[in-house]
């Protein structure tokens, strides 16, 4: 039943170490950066930069996540893991580095960090591993100040057996069976959920999830229980596996906060799945996104099974898993959704809509009850990414990322009004309240990808953060709720609930 697939055409030049020397970071003043002009019009302007002497192994497929690490925990940081293993931690006001940081994994970080707790207890949730050295990898936690807290790695089938598999699903934080509980999918037939607090299994786990699993799940109390469900995607090979009869395809399914406990088999324990003809690698976004604000589920498909009918669709299932609508984008769908209101001109804004960028650069608004086209927007600019948002004054802005940095649109006419950064994403941009010096909150936003600038033209990491210009839009209460109606950063929140019912709150 296990097949790789393999995500990526640029190969890492051979197996991790697991000790290195840190690469050389160094700042970079914004008059030194090959921008695009600045015009009048540009709501975002450069605030600093960071560059990482990786030499070919930089930021890739995982976004900037959050984290409060330091001081009483009130000041937010950029959490970020490079293919080279390292992960970053820096102050996102500044960029200046946070105590004790980077770490070094044994294995590319391609996943985004979550993070739980403020200051001194926050600790940070990764997955490690990359699909071209499919051995290497685990679950992992960090503590505050840069230290290991526990990792684990997954094994390729039941009971043990097929030695270890990496993990480059990211690690959504919920309340599964405790209150700080971590899942996500990895790259062997078997998931497994943990307890936060010390990478141990949760009761009826690892799940049989028969197939590799690149998606980040959603965690949600979508079943009217006490406790979180875990909603995700999934690849399906034919065969047989356990009590299922599985073709080639794809899952969303949502699965039990109890695993396979008390089940005869390991794969045991689903609510319900909807099975697709194409593999589900996109990350699923769920909200009251549906007629009359009913929950829903939206997410993207892959591109393995070449003549399959769900190919370059973005799908949406309600809570039982039956299919509400699905709509053809014209590239591929492997990239995230975002659910945000202010998409759409008029009333069209008043609800939550759903955003999606294609592989071919292509930007959706998508009507969230029915998944008609609001507006559609061509970038030019090929690539495989997720779209963020938030809000400034009364528009909805939306953060496209591509090969040549991010773009940044209207929400509601899908009109790009600036490019901000010259990097190379594959990943999500991420936003944030920074504090300034006289106490105020200003919304930032930060990029990572790469740059051809290391010897014999290695691609080289980079990290910048652009803040905006307007000071009218600065806002010095505390405690505002970035989440309200908006998608600052890949799967939502610090905690990578995927669900915009999550409070997305930076003090």
């Amino acid at each position: 039943m296990s097949m790789l697939r393999r995500t990526r055409t640029i190969l890492a030049a051979g197996v991790i170490a697991a000790i290195a020397l840190v690469p050389a970071v160094t700042a970079t003043s914004a008059s030194a950066m090959v921008m695009d002009p600045v015009k009048s019009t540009d709501i975002l302007a450069l605030s600093w930069t960071r560059h990482y002497a990786d030499n070919g192994l930089p930021f890739w497929y995982g976004s900037p996540g959050v984290a409060y690490l330091d001081g009483n925990g009130s000041r937010p940081s950029i959490v970020v893991g490079d293919e080279k293993g390292y992960i970053w931690a820096l102050h996102a006001d500044d960029g200046s580095a946070v105590a004790g940081w980077p770490y070094r994994f044994g294995a590319a970080v391609m996943s985004t960090p979550s993070s739980i707790g403020h200051g001194a207890t926050a600790m940070v949730f990764v997955g490690t591993g990359e699909s071209p050295h499919p051995t290497l990898g685990a679950y992992a936690a960090l503590h505050a100040n840069g230290t290991k807290a526990w990792a684990l790695s997954p094994y390729l089938l039941p009971g043990n057996r097929g030695g270890h598999r990496g993990v480059m699903s990211s690690l959504a934080v919920g309340s599964i069976q405790h209150s700080v509980d971590v899942v996500g999918g990895a790259m062997g037939q078997m998931q497994y959920a943990l307890r936060g607090t010390n990478g141990r299994p949760l009761l009826g786990f690892p799940w049989l999830q028969a197939d590799t699993n690149f998606s980040t799940p959603a965690v949600s109390n979508v079943a009217g229980d006490s406790r979180d469900e875990i909603i995700e995607g999934g690849d399906s090979t034919q065969g047989i596996a356990g009590i299922y009869h599985y073709t080639n395809g794809g899952h969303i399914r949502i699965l039990s906060s109890t695993g396979n406990a008390g089940k005869r088999y390991k794969n045991q324990g689903l609510v319900c799945q909807y099975n697709t003809t194409e593999v589900v690698q996109s990350s699923p976004a769920v909200g009251g996104f549906l007629a009359s604000g009913r929950t829903g589920i939206v997410v993207g498909t892959g591109h393995f099974y070449k003549t399959a009918s769900d190919r370059y669709k973005v799908i949406a299932i309600d809570t039982s898993c039956r299919k509400q609508w699905a709509a053809s984008l014209d590239g591929n769908t492997g990239g995230s959704p975002a659910l945000a209101m202010g998409i759409g001109p008029g009333t069209n804004g008043d609800h939550l809509n759903v955003v999606m960028m294609s592989a071919r650069g292509t930007v959706y608004a998508l009507d969230g009850a029915t998944g008609h086209r609001i507006w559609s927007t061509a970038l030019g600019e090929e690539n495989e990414s997720s779209v963020t948002t938030f809000r400034a004054g009364s528009e909805t802005y939306i953060i496209a990322p591509t090969l040549h940095g991010a773009y940044i649109l209207k929400g509601s006419t899908g009109e790009v009004v600036q490019r901000i950064g010259d990097l190379r994403m594959r990943n999500a941009a991420t936003v944030t309240l920074d504090r300034t010096t006289n106490g105020h909150k200003v919304i930032g936003v930060t990029i990572a990808g790469s740059k051809s600038t290391g010897p014999n033209g290695l691609m080289q990491g980079w990290v910048e953060h652009f803040v905006l210009k307007d000071p009218a839009l600065r806002d010095p209460a505390p405690g505002i709720d970035l989440g309200a109606g908006q998608w600052p950063m890949f799967h939502h929140d610090a905690q990578l609930t995927g669900d915009i019912a999550t409070v997305a709150r930076q003090y």
